[in-house]
């Protein structure tokens, strides 16, 4: 069953992101930029990578296997956000197996929003990121709208 953390997350796939800058810092920039875009300027790039960037110098957020779920708190979201972005070159990611990253599981979430939210969806996306079919899946999806229908399945089916 949907969580009701999940409910009301929106959703943006780039399978094909020609990422120009392979620099991890530079790349949260970049990304910043098309998610501000994506949102219609509701929130600007520069506090989306500000969340981002914050969160990143804690800890690495890359995950293993070419996949990193860099996420943040950002001021100006109505509701939370997950970007996903298959990169067209690899970016050093400083990831848990020292391995480069392809594959960007972006997490956003309003400043005030209820930790549980940020905590639900990390942890469910995190979960099945584990399973190597479903990164076997992910890494064989081409189009935007048949990643959004599997990620919205996982989260479907919870932890």
């Amino acid at each position: 069953m949907e969580k009701d953390e999940t409910k009301a997350l929106r959703k943006y796939v780039e399978v094909s992101f020609s990422n120009s800058n392979t620099d991890k810092m530079k790349l949260i920039e970049e990304i910043a930029e098309v998610i501000s875009n994506w949102l219609d300027n509701e929130s600007d790039a520069q506090a989306i990578a500000k969340g981002i960037k914050e969160r990143e110098v804690l800890s690495t957020t890359g995950f293993g296997n070419g996949f990193a779920i860099p996420h943040g708190k950002v001021a100006g979201l109505e509701s939370p956000i997950l970007a996903i972005f298959k990169l067209e070159n690899e970016v050093e990611w400083d990831s848990l197996d020292e391995e480069a990253i392809t594959q960007l599981f972006v997490i956003l979430v309003p400043v005030d929003e209820a930790q549980d939210t940020h905590l639900t969806l990390l942890s469910t996306l995190s979960y099945h990121l584990m399973d190597e079919e479903v990164q076997r899946k992910i890494n064989e999806i081409t189009e935007n709208e048949a990643m959004k229908r599997f990620i919205e399945m996982i989260f479907k089916k919870g932890r």
